[in-house]
C-alpha cells in the first residue's frame, strides 16, 4: 500500500503543472495508441506529452577506440559538420543550387551529436538526413523531442532537449521466472543490451523491429504486459537555459578579467572569521559558511553558521557522501585528502578505486575525471575565446551572437564577442559542476590554501553520471544510485533535477531506501524559479534542497 500511495502522490506532484487528471492505479487500462502529432510516454499511468523537433536531429556515432585515452585531432561531430557543409564528399548536395548549407553540429556526451537543420523544404531536410546516414562513421539518426518545463517569464524559459534512442529500461516483477521474462522479450522482438547493475530484475533492452518515435509506443505497450513493472524509454536528456542574467548589462562583460588580482584584493580587505576551529585562506569569501567577514558585526548573518557548528562536531569525520554529478576531479588539491577509496566489495568493478563514471557508453569507466579526449574538445573551445579575432568568433559561435543581438540590437561587434567569450568559458566551467559540488561538501586542502566544505572532514565517493554537454539518461542514473548504496555510503547527494519523471527509477529509489533505512538521499529542487519540485527530488523519501 505504501508504494501505491507514493505512486499516486508522485504522479500528482509532477503532473499538476500539465493539468492532467489523477486517476486510480488501474493505469494499465490507459490507451497507448499515439500518432506523430501526439507523442507521449507514461508515468504511473499518466501521459507525459512530448513534441518532435523537426528542425533538429541527433546522430549516434559508431564505437571508436577507448574514449578515455583517445585524443583524435578531429572529433566526429566536427567531421560530420565539415562533411555536411561541403556537400558530404562523394554524396550529392542537398540541392543543385546550393551545396554549402551552414549546418551547426554540437556534441552531446560520448557518441551523440545534435544537428541543427537549416530552414527549407521537407524534401531538403530529408536529403540532409539521408546524407548523414551515408557517412561511414554514423551509426544512426535519432529523433529529438522537447517538453516545455515552464514559463516563469517571457525572458526566462527552459526547453529540455530529449534524444530518443532505441533503448527501453524495463523492470519485471520479482516473482517472474527467467523463462517468462524471455517470453516477453521474444514476443515483443526485444534483445537485452545489458542487465542494469546494482538492481534486480531490471534490464536495458533494444527493439529489433521498430525505431524512432515508435519506441514510445512500444514502451507504452510493454507497461500493459502482465509481469512488467515498468518500461520507460532510456531518454538521453540535456537542458539548455537562456542566461538572461548575462544579457542585462554590457558593463558586466569584461574581455579578460584578472581574477587572481581581484581575489587577492578582496582577501586583503576581509578578516578571517574569529574562533573557527578549522581555517583556510579563502574562508573569508565563503559567506555561506560564515558571513561575518563580508557583512560585519552589525548586519544580520545570512549563513549556516558552519564555523560555530564545527566547534560542537567532528566536521563530518567518519561519514561518506556519494556525489552523483558531472566531472569530479578527485585529485584537486582541495579534495584529494578526503576522497573515499573503494574497498574489496563482492561486486567491485574492473579497476575501481576512486568511484565510477557511469556517463560513458557500455560498462562505464573507473575515472570520473576529465579524459584526454574530453580535454581536447574543451581545450579547443576555450582557446577560441583567446585566439580568435572578433569576426571569426562571431561567425563560429553565431548562435550565441544571435541571442545577444536579439536582446541588444545596438551592441557593437566587440561587445558581442565579449559576451561569446564569457558564455563559452562559463559553459566549459559548468562541465566541472561535480567538482564544485564535492568541494561545497568536503573541501579541505592540506596546505589550507583553498576553500572549506561544510563538512571538511567527511569523505567523498565520486560518481559521474553527466557526460559533456550535460547528457544524462535514467538507466545510468539508476545504476549510479544503486552503486553508491552498495558502497555503504551515508549520504547520496544529487545536485541535479528537472529530469523527465521515470517510473523505473522511482521504484529503484524506493528499493534502495527500503534496503538502507539509514541512508539519506538528497536531490535538487531545481533552479528554474518555478513552483513545485523537480524530478527526482519529488520522490517520497528523497530530501529536496533548493538553491
Amino acid at each position: 500500500m505504501k508504494r501505491l500511495l507514493s505512486s499516486l502522490v508522485l504522479a500528482g506532484c509532477f503532473l499538476t503543472s500539465t493539468s492532467l487528471p489523477l486517476i486510480p492505479h488501474q493505469y494499465r487500462e490507459l490507451a497507448q495508441a499515439q500518432t506523430a502529432d501526439e507523442l507521449f510516454y507514461t508515468f504511473y499511468g499518466q501521459k507525459i506529452p512530448l513534441n518532435l523537433k523537426r528542425d533538429r536531429v541527433a546522430v549516434s556515432f559508431k564505437p571508436t577506440t577507448n574514449s578515455r585515452s583517445s585524443r583524435s585531432t578531429q572529433p566526429l561531430y566536427l567531421q560530420l559538420q565539415q562533411d555536411l557543409r561541403r556537400g558530404g564528399g562523394n554524396s550529392r548536395s542537398v540541392s543543385s543550387g546550393n551545396s554549402n548549407f551552414d549546418i551547426d553540429v554540437k556534441p552531446l556526451g560520448d557518441n551523440i551529436a545534435l544537428v541543427n537543420l537549416p530552414t527549407g523544404s521537407r524534401s531538403s531536410l530529408d536529403s540532409i538526413q539521408q546524407r548523414i546516414q551515408k557517412q561511414s562513421y554514423v551509426k544512426e539518426t535519432l529523433p529529438i523531442l522537447t517538453r516545455k518545463s515552464g514559463e516563469s517569464s517571457k525572458e526566462k524559459e527552459s526547453e529540455q532537449v530529449i534524444v530518443l534512442p532505441n533503448e527501453i529500461a524495463i523492470a519485471f516483477d520479482r516473482d517472474m521466472s527467467e523463462s517468462q521474462r524471455q517470453m516477453v522479450l521474444l514476443r515483443h522482438n526485444l534483445e537485452v543490451v545489458r542487465p542494469l547493475r546494482f538492481s534486480k530484475n531490471r534490464y536495458l533492452v533494444r527493439s529489433k523491429a521498430v525505431s524512432g518515435t515508435e519506441i514510445l509506443s512500444l514502451a507504452n505497450q510493454l507497461t500493459q504486459v502482465t509481469g512488467v513493472q515498468s518500461a520507460t524509454p532510456n531518454f538521453i536528456q540535456a537542458t539548455s537555459y537562456q542566461q538572461s542574467q548575462l544579457l542585462g548589462n554590457l558593463a558586466n562583460l569584461p574581455a579578460t578579467p584578472n581574477a587572481t588580482q581581484r581575489l587577492e584584493q578582496q582577501l586583503a580587505q576581509l578578516p578571517q572569521p574569529k574562533d573557527s576551529p578549522i581555517s583556510a585562506k579563502l574562508l573569508p569569501l565563503q559567506w555561506h559558511l560564515n558571513s561575518t567577514p563580508k557583512r560585519g558585526q552589525l548586519l544580520a548573518r545570512t549563513d549556516v553558521r558552519a564555523t560555530e557548528a564545527w566547534k560542537h562536531s567532528n566536521g563530518g569525520r567518519g561519514t561518506v557522501v556519494a556525489v552523483i554529478d558531472s566531472l569530479i576531479q578527485w585529485d584537486h588539491p582541495d579534495l584529494v585528502k578526503n576522497i573515499y577509496k573503494s574497498g574489496n566489495h563482492p561486486d567491485k568493478l574492473p579497476g575501481e578505486e576512486y568511484g565510477w563514471d557511469f556517463s560513458s557508453t557500455g560498462e562505464g569507466d573507473a575515472d570520473t575525471r576529465l579524459s584526454s579526449r574530453e580535454l581536447s574538445l574543451l581545450q579547443a573551445e576555450f582557446q577560441d575565446t583567446f585566439k580568435l579575432p572578433t569576426e571569426q568568433l562571431l561567425k563560429k559561435y553565431q548562435q550565441f551572437a544571435d541571442i545577444f543581438k536579439k536582446r541588444h540590437p545596438k551592441a557593437s561587434p566587440g561587445e558581442i564577442a565579449n559576451y561569446i567569450r564569457n558564455q563559452v568559458r562559463n559553459q566549459i566551467s559548468g562541465e566541472f559542476h561535480g567538482t564544485w559540488s564535492a568541494g561545497v561538501i568536503a573541501a579541505n586542502s592540506p596546505d589550507k590554501a583553498g576553500v572549506l566544505g561544510v563538512a571538511p572532514n567527511t569523505q567523498i565517493l565520486p560518481v559521474r553520471v553527466f557526460a559533456l554537454g550535460g547528457a544524462i539518461n535514467s538507466a545510468s542514473l539508476g545504476e549510479a544510485i544503486g552503486y553508491a548504496a552498495s558502497r555503504n555510503v551515508d549520504v547520496i547527494n544529487m545536485s541535479l533535477g528537472g529530469l523527465l519523471p521515470d517510473e523505473g527509477l522511482t521504484e529503484q529509489i524506493f528499493d534502495v531506501l527500503d534496503s538502507n533505512p539509514n541512508l539519506v538521499i538528497i536531490a535538487s529542487a531545481g533552479n528554474e524559479n518555478l513552483d513545485g519540485v523537480a524530478f527526482p527530488a519529488g520522490i517520497p523519501g528523497v530530501v529536496s534542497v533548493g538553491a
